[in-house]
This record gives structure tokens, sequence and C-alpha cells, in this order.
């Protein structure tokens, strides 16, 4: 077979079971034999490639929603946002052309509900699902960080669920802007879930690296004074 095969063989030796081959050259090996291997190799390698590519697409999925998450809470939010321009006339605050609590508007009231738990609360929800079958699968913190080191590398072992605290979060300070009313209410209920948030930080201190939960820290405390 060669160095290369040889190799080969030795990492995946259940193809070879039943299979009467030499390990240096394939004379004296039938020919049936031989396409029986060939055949159990191209389907092992098929087997794995539509793996890889399962894997990959749910890793970019999954990466994707993340990014998105304040774009898509803030979108499905908006049509709740409503501001008040004379006595019993409420407008959308992004849309002022549109009224709120009219006839026109409860009707899309519940359809927008729903869209808005979908991303809302599914994304979060099916990503903490997701990283629990992945950590149980895995067997262990390095294989389970190699597979998704955007969402689990930077936290220790026992905090592996961070990323979806930080997207709750995301989640409270969009409903704070979008369902309370008032330029300062709207910034102390804001402050108030960033306080909670960085005070969270420090207690569970989630980050491999300490700095990390400092600046993380530092970060929230900054937002919170402006």
């Amino acid at each position: 077979l060669g160095p290369k095969a040889a190799v080969y063989r030795a990492a995946h030796p259940e193809l070879f079971d039943g299979v009467d081959v030499r390990t240096r050259t394939p004379q004296g090996a039938s020919i049936s034999a031989w396409t029986q291997l060939v055949a159990r190799v191209r389907g092992t390698a098929d087997t794995m490639t539509q793996t890889r590519l399962y894997s990959a697409a749910v890793r970019s999925f999954v990466q994707t929603a993340s990014f998105l998450y304040v774009a898509l809470c803030s979108t499905t939010l908006r049509f709740f946002d409503c501001t008040a321009v004379s006595p019993g006339v409420w407008v959308q605050t992004t849309t002022p052309s549109q009224r709120c609590y009219v006839a026109s508007w409860l009707r899309l009231a519940p359809l927008a509900g729903v869209f808005a738990v979908l991303y809302g609360v599914s994304i979060p929800v099916v990503l903490a699902a997701l990283l629990v079958h992945q950590k149980r699968a895995c067997g262990s913190a390095v294989t389970l960080a190699a597979r998704f080191p955007f969402l689990v590398a930077r936290y220790v072992e026992s905090q592996f669920l961070f990323e979806v605290a930080v997207l709750l979060r995301t989640l409270l300070v969009v409903c704070a802007i979008t369902f309370f009313r008032g330029a300062e209410t709207k910034a102390a209920v804001t402050a108030c879930v960033l306080l909670v948030s960085a005070a969270h930080v420090f207690s569970v201190r989630p980050f491999v690296a300490a700095r990390h939960t400092q600046l993380a820290g530092a970060l929230l405390g900054l937002i919170v004074m402006i």
C-alpha cells in the first residue's frame, strides 16, 4: 500500500475488515477486494463530507444570528415603539405616518408579536439548546471550543452558556428602549439593566482571561455613565 495508505489503514482499520490486501503492493489481492476497499473509502469520505458541511452550515447560521440579533430585535419590536404627539394620538416613533392603537394597528399587533417572540426569544433558546447538546456530544470543553470558537472559546468551561446571557441582555435593552415612555425613563431602565449585567459579569467571571472580565465590566460602566 505505501506509507500514506498504511497510515490511513492504521487510522481506519474498520475499512479493511474482510478485504484481502497486501501491505506494500496489490499483487496477490483480487480485483473484487480492491474494488470493495475503494467503495468503502469513498462511502466514508462522502459521509464525512456531508457531516462537515452540515456542521459548517449550523455554525454559520448560529454566528450570523448572533451578529444580527440586535438588528432583528430592534426591527421586530419597532412596531410597538409608539410616541404620543397629542392627547389620545399615538404614532410609531420610526414611522410617524403610522398611527398606533387604532383598528389597523391592532389587527397587525398579534402578527408583529409572533415575529418578536420568534426572533427575540427563540434565538437565545435555540442557542442554549444547541450548546448543551453539543457539549454532551463533544464530551470535552476543548472539542466544544474548537467547534464553536466564536461562542465558547473566550469563556471558562462552567460558563459556556454566557453568550446566551449576552443575547438576553441585548433583548432587555431593546425592550427597555421600546416599551418605556420618555427619554429619561428609557435611559434609567437601560442603565439598571446594564448595572445588573455588570454585576453578573464580576460575579461569575466568565472569561478565561481576567483582563477581559475587567474590560467588560468597565465598558458596561462607561455605557451607564454615558
